[in-house]
């Protein structure tokens, strides 16, 4: 009966040792899973963050491409951009030009998307028109973004791409200058 007792003591002993390995492996397969799991939500997290950020660069650069070849060509090949670097005596003929080419933005900012804004400044930088997209760019920020337009008009270079900031949201402006006029295109980033 001893020998029975002490067998019955040792087979419930080893049962336990068994069962709580088996629990154990079954906790370390959990563990693992858990951290593979874990490991590839991250990683598709971070995929999707990247392939979100490269679609928005991609439209980000085919806008301001288009944004640049609008402009470009206005700058090559507008004979109202031309007549306007032409010193004027007859000053309708001159505001014929200026407000044929405010037409002409005004109609690619209501259809196009991504131009927020556009600048014509002439008489070397005196006489100006802009408009701003008012749902893309507030009124307070389009009269900085003008003057900020007349300082980079005083610099005088021919074309130039620029980034400017106002209450924490980013614009990119380009600027196409010949003479006394310059052309200027707003991007809300």
């Amino acid at each position: 009966m001893i020998k029975n007792k002490n067998r019955n003591y040792y087979l419930n002993r080893t049962i336990l040792i068994i069962v709580t390995m088996l629990f154990g492996t079954l906790l370390l397969l959990l563990l693992c899973a858990d951290w593979y799991l874990l490991w590839q939500n991250q990683s598709s997290a971070l995929m999707e963050e990247r392939d979100a950020l490269d679609g928005y660069v991609e439209d980000m650069e085919e806008a301001l491409k288009e944004i640049d070849l609008f402009l470009y060509d206005i700058y090559m090949n507008d004979r109202d951009f031309f007549a306007l670097q032409k010193a004027r005596e007859d000053e309708l003929e001159e505001y014929q030009s200026a407000y044929s080419l405010n037409e002409r933005f005004m109609g690619k900012l209501m259809i196009d998307d991504n131009l927020g804004g556009y600048g014509l400044l002439y008489h070397g930088g005196d006489a100006a028109m802009y408009q701003v997209d008012e749902l893309k760019i507030p009124a307070r920020t389009a009269k900085l973004l003008r003057s900020q337009m007349g300082k980079y008009f005083q610099e005088g270079s021919r074309r130039q791409w620029v980034i400017q900031e106002v209450d924490s949201t980013i614009y990119m402006m380009i600027m196409f200058r010949r003479g006394d006029v310059a052309i200027f295109g707003i991007y809300d980033m």
